[in-house]
């Protein structure tokens, strides 16, 4: 039986009283089951009809009474803010369930994946006693969910690295296992006897493991840990027996799913799946639990929430002034209910939690990075390797213009890819049938379809003629959700012009469109060319028939800006020189590494490129004001940029790679100034190893040296800010 005490409800009289309350005197009130606005009218109302204690000259009603006590007429935001501050009484460190000693590193490296609780597994010895045995080791597990787990509150572990909570902003926590170490408990497969029937066994396999990103914990990986593991396959021929299990929490601290997330932690971790089955250990180069972030990608989890019934005192002083204390609760950890009546399902509830409001859209967003759906690996792994900069078949050291075009969206994909201004081009898919030849010279007559003998018609008035015509290999087959990136070099100068060549009117309204008319046109500015129902128009055909009309979407690459006139800087004055183009070429680099970003204000053009050593390309974009994203092979992003007087409304030209930039590179700027206005061109450097020594020789050329003085201009790594050297130059 679980230990349980409640207090009735007490009414203390006082000779003051505030006179604005229809009852005179302090009072306590008893909450029961919870701590909402509905229990709290139904007991003050207790007083409140009670003639004896009600001032009879009080014409208040109880919600005015309330709103008096709570100090605002927003009776639920009023409730909400006194349960999240209540008294919690005596709440348990996390480190007494595992450990005596809570300075020990115990747990931490149980949360890791290690410990004897993880690495050991059962053994006979010679004289028949049983050693190592799980039910010995952790019986302070059991002992502890029979008594404070299921009616105290439990500190969250925020001090290690795993659990820290402003790094764990989707709100949600998961464990995965790949091993089982104990018989006898109806899950996974060690069976008796223990010696030669239970090494390395697997637990019950509820997902598909995708892939690890080692980066993504370094708290609980070896130092020095980098890289992306791809599980291509599952079971024996890939990863083998996985079992997931988590749980989420509401962004409202008093709702019960955040307040006892850390009993829920338990629970899941140390009970229900160590102690009641067996399982341990963590899968290679992320931790055995942690918060979402830093875990594995998988398809899916099972879930846990927690269901509790709580008693709250809240307590009105001679002032009015309330304050709230727990007294009582009893907690049940049950499978969670889901959405759709999809139950034991992690993504699901989630989704349960975004329509109840607990959890924002943004969040669940970036849960379904993680937890990415059944028969969504292939998908997650190129998406997670593409913003590494590895891209299946399409080398960045091969091609100076890597674009990848969004993810194909209809269930049928008729399209072709196109290149002007290319000497090379290629493309690849994440559909490992669907390839791409390159045919030179397009023109009318050539096959449009690898599997089909339709051929193209109305190519000569369009911008791909006689250009590089990449055949896709299928015609319509092909799977939603598929990636395709194209590489080119260009023929001379520094850009080319992608096309897209897909079926329909270039209204967006075909089903085997992909969704990239509407997507393309409104998302990357895009230019659409659509049929008019001549003749000469682009259709694909077959033999003298008339054909399928083709909407044409193409761009510039790399992108050119389209800004508005920017301000003038308020920093020092600038000489403004008479040339309307100007070029500046920058020394070599000189370090082994480089991370840099630049930026051009008050220019109506702009373009970069490496003139010497390993070619990469620049994109260019307007800087704006948010967070914008620093290197085409990451997902880092900079962001105060409008705290600084000279790149606030510039043009930021974006490196393709992020740091593994050769000594010796040397990277020219094109610029095209706006109307007679400055012109500045800034660069900013990684202090330190990784600065290509241009603080050093750009300030010989007599550029101005910021230093680090822009504290708020940074790039960001997860939570982890990286300050910028700031260095500019009047053009």
């Amino acid at each position: 039986m679980r230990f349980h005490h409640s207090i009735p409800l007490l009414v203390y009289l006082a000779t003051s009283s505030k006179a604005d309350l229809c009852i005179k005197g302090a009072f306590k009130l008893t909450l029961e089951e919870e701590c909402s606005v509905e229990t709290l009218k139904d007991a003050y109302e207790e007083l409140y009809n009670n003639e004896v204690l009600k001032d009879d000259s009080c014409s208040n009603t109880v919600e005015e009474d309330l709103a008096e006590i709570l100090g605002t007429a927003d009776l639920d935001a009023g409730v909400q803010a006194l349960c999240a501050g209540a008294d919690l009484g005596n709440t348990i460190p996390f480190e007494e369930i595992s450990h005596e000693n809570p300075d020990d590193l115990f747990t931490k490296t149980y949360f890791d994946g290690g410990t004897y609780w993880n690495e050991e597994v059962q053994t006979t010895l010679e004289t028949g006693q049983n050693t190592k045995v799980l039910q010995d080791d952790a019986a302070k597990v059991n002992r502890f969910y029979e008594s404070e787990a299921s009616y105290g509150v439990v500190e969250w572990p925020d001090h290690l690295s795993n659990f820290e909570l402003d790094k764990c902003e989707i709100n949600a926590a998961m464990c995965c296992w790949p091993q089982d170490r104990q018989a006898g408990d109806n899950n996974g497969n060690c069976n008796q006897r223990y010696d030669n029937r239970c090494k390395d066994k697997d637990p019950a396999d509820n997902t598909d493991l995708c892939l690890v990103n080692m980066n993504r914990a370094p708290g609980s990986v070896p130092v020095g840990s980098d890289g992306i593991i791809v599980h291509e396959n599952d079971d024996g021929d890939g990863e083998g027996a996985i079992h997931c299990h988590g749980f989420a929490w509401s962004n409202n601290g008093n709702h019960a799913s955040n307040r006892y997330k850390a009993n829920n932690l338990f629970y899941v971790s140390m009970y229900d799946h160590m102690t009641q089955r067996g399982y341990v250990r963590n899968i290679h180069g992320s931790p055995m639990c942690a918060c979402l972030e830093q875990m594995p990608v998988v398809t899916r989890s099972d879930c846990t929430q927690i269901d509790v019934e709580e008693t709250f005192e809240i307590s009105v002083d001679t002032n009015g002034k309330a304050s709230a204390k727990l007294t009582s609760n009893d907690i049940d950890f049950n499978a969670c209910q889901g959405k759709n009546n999809n139950n034991n399902d992690l993504e699901a509830y989630v989704a349960r939690l975004v329509d109840e409001g607990h959890i924002t859209k943004k969040q669940q967003e970036s849960l379904e990075g993680i937890i990415v759906g059944n028969d969504n690996c292939p998908r997650a792994q190129e998406r997670y390797l593409a913003a590494a900069g590895i891209v299946r078949g399409i080398s960045t050291d091969k091609y100076d213009i890597v674009y990848e075009f969004p993810e194909v969206m209809t269930d049928e994909f008729v399209h072709g890819l196109c290149v002007a201004g290319a000497s090379q081009a290629a493309a690849s898919s994440s559909y490992d049938e669907l390839t791409y030849d390159a045919v030179s010279d397009f023109r009318a007559g050539v096959k449009a379809f690898g599997d089909r003998d339709y051929t193209y018609g109305g190519v000569l008035d369009t911008v791909c003629a006689d250009g590089i015509f990449l055949k896709p290999s299928r015609h319509k087959e092909i799977d939603r959700f598929t990636s395709i990136t194209i590489g080119a070099n260009p023929s001379s100068g520094a850009t080319v012009t992608v096309c897209a060549i897909v079926e329909g009117d270039g209204r967006g309204n075909n089903r085997r469109d992909g969704g990239w008319i509407n997507e393309l046109a409104e998302k990357y500015r895009f230019s659409v060319t659509s049929h008019d129902n001549s003749d000469s128009e682009l259709r694909y055909k077959l033999s003298n028939k008339r054909g399928v009309a083709m909407a044409l979407l193409c761009k510039e690459l790399p992108e050119m800006p389209t800004v508005s006139p920017t301000p003038r800087p308020t920093g020092p004055p600038v000489t403004i020189s008479g040339a309307p183009e100007v070029t500046f070429t920058f020394p070599a680099t000189a370090t082994k590494r480089f991370i840099h970003g630049i930026s051009v204000q008050g220019a109506s053009s702009v373009k970069a490129s490496v003139v010497r050593k390993k070619k990469f390309p620049y994109y260019v974009m307007p800087f704006g004001t948010g967070p914008i994203r620093a290197w085409g092979n990451r997902n880092y992003n900079i962001e105060g940029q409008d705290t600084t007087p000279y790149t606030t409304g510039a043009t930021y030209l974006k490196p393709h790679k992020h740091k593994k930039i050769d000594r010796g590179t040397v990277i020219e700027v094109v610029m095209e100034r706006e109307g007679n206005g400055a012109m500045v061109l800034c660069a900013f450097v990684e202090p330190g190893s990784q600065n290509g020594n241009w603080p050093q020789s750009l300030a010989k050329l007599g550029w101005t040296d910021h230093g680090t003085s822009y504290d708020e201009f940074y790039w960001k790594e997860g939570h982890k800010k990286h300050p910028w050297h700031l260095l500019c130059m009047p053009m």
